[in-house]
Formats: C-alpha cells, structure tokens, sequence
C-alpha cells in the first residue's frame, strides 16, 4: 500500500488475526566509524543504493558477504575480505562457497579470517588476530558490512496491542529463508481466528 499503516487502521478491518513479517535489518557494530558516510551495508550494494570505488573492505563473509564482494569485484573494486571465522562461508554449502569464491578469486581479494573488526577510520579499518590478539590495520577506501542482521523489533513492537498478533520470520528470529517460510508455514497451520466470545473474554 506504500506506508507503514497504524494500529488504528488495522483495527478498522476487523481481522481476525494478524501476522507481522517486517523482516530483519543489516546489523552495524557499535564500533568507531560504523555510521560514517563511507561505511555501507551489503545490502545497500545488492541493492544498487551504495556503489564503492576502489579498496573495499568486506566484513564478514556469509552469502550476502560473498555476493556483494561479487559485485564489486566485477566494478574493479580492490577487496579485503574480513571472517572472524576460521573459514569462508559460515553456514553455507562447501559447494556453494566454492562456487561463489570462484568468481570471487578471479579478483584476487585478500583474505583474513580469524580476524575481528575493531574500528574504521577515514581509510583504514583496525583488525584484531584472534589466534594472538595481535592488531593489524588494512587500507580501506569503502567499508561494506555483512556482518548479519536483528530483527525489527521497533517494528515489531508497534503493533503489540493488536489481537490475535503472530510474529513471523526474521521479524521473530533472525535467520535463512528456509527458516523464515517454516516459521509462517507452522504458525499459520496452528491459527485459530478470533471468535467473538475469544474477544469478549482477552477483553475482560
């Protein structure tokens, strides 16, 4: 419908219940330098909202990481890529890593996993090496993350007074697409609508 609707307006259609899928947001470290204006998320470059140029850090390296380094790779983009991890791809497919990184590699990026982001700066981000603790810094033009995401809890949390509400997906727990279908498939089986005596009775 093109806006967020009110509490108001969903109560004025009468449902007999109500499912919150609002879905998730890409998640910013509390660390210095996270919200400078040459920090991006993953999804801004999926997305085509953010278009870095030059060195590009990529922190974290699940799909989204992986595919946004992707792309930027076929701009020309110079990438760093950043795990905290051991390895590559946490939580996917070894044959979908091998896949993605195989045209990832044509770029040559420079790889650090067991690394830790610890700030970004104007042109560099701090690392620290988890095996020894020990802090590197690595020159950076554009920072994306791709560090996971939260649910919209503030989105969420709006429409709490509502009847009968179900919250579903990466709205209730953050997760992978299988995950998030399973959740609506399994709480829309067990839905039971509201019936005027259920109302009368949550009201009192």
């Amino acid at each position: 419908l093109g806006s967020a609707p009110s509490v108001a307006e969903i109560e004025a259609l009468e449902p007999c219940g109500v499912f919150i899928a609002c879905g998730a947001q890409p998640w910013r470290p509390p660390i210095p330098g996270a919200t400078d204006s040459h920090v991006h998320t993953a999804e801004d470059v999926l997305l085509g909202r953010a278009e870095p140029t030059g060195q590009v850090a990529v922190i974290g390296t699940g799909m989204t990481g992986l595919e946004a380094a992707e792309i930027l790779i076929e701009r020309g983009c110079k990438i760093t890529l950043v795990e905290m991890l051991n390895d590559l791809g946490p939580g996917m497919l070894p044959m979908v890593v091998n896949d993605v990184m195989g045209r990832v590699n044509l770029g040559k990026p420079r790889i650090l996993t067991g690394h830790r982001l610890e700030a970004i700066a104007d042109d560099t981000i701090r690392l620290t090496r988890l095996a020894d603790e020990s802090t590197e810094t690595v020159p950076a033009d554009y920072v994306v993350l791709a560090a996971g995401v939260r649910p919209r809890s503030d989105v969420a949390e709006r429409y709490r007074s509502l009847p009968n509400l179900r919250i579903i997906g990466d709205a209730a727990r953050s997760g992978r697409i299988l995950e998030a279908t399973q959740d609506g498939y399994a709480k829309a089986s067990v839905f039971e609508p509201l019936t005027d005596h259920n109302s009368q009775r949550s009201e009192a």
